[in-house]
């Protein structure tokens, strides 16, 4: 997932090419990107305990699960 500022430089372009108007498809891009954060947040959980149980998703599972709990060291230490 990308930042919000991040997707709007590509945002843009894309929304001047379909006629809109800059603003709103800044508006847009920003709430669409702020919509994406609670699906994920929520909905990753119970995709990767579905996927965890077939054969052939579990290793990839299992390294990313691992990799992220390896990475979550500094936001316990920092804080959100």
């Amino acid at each position: 997932m990308a930042l919000p500022i991040i997707e709007l430089r590509g945002v843009i372009p894309v929304g001047m090419t379909m006629r809109m108007v800059s603003i709103h498809a800044t508006i847009i891009s920003f709430i669409d990107s702020m919509l994406l954060v609670p699906i994920l947040l929520f909905g990753i959980r119970p995709v990767f305990n579905y996927l965890r149980r077939t054969k052939l998703f579990r290793n990839i599972v299992d390294k990313l699960t691992n990799r992220s709990m390896e990475k979550g060291h500094n936001v316990k230490k920092y804080g959100f």
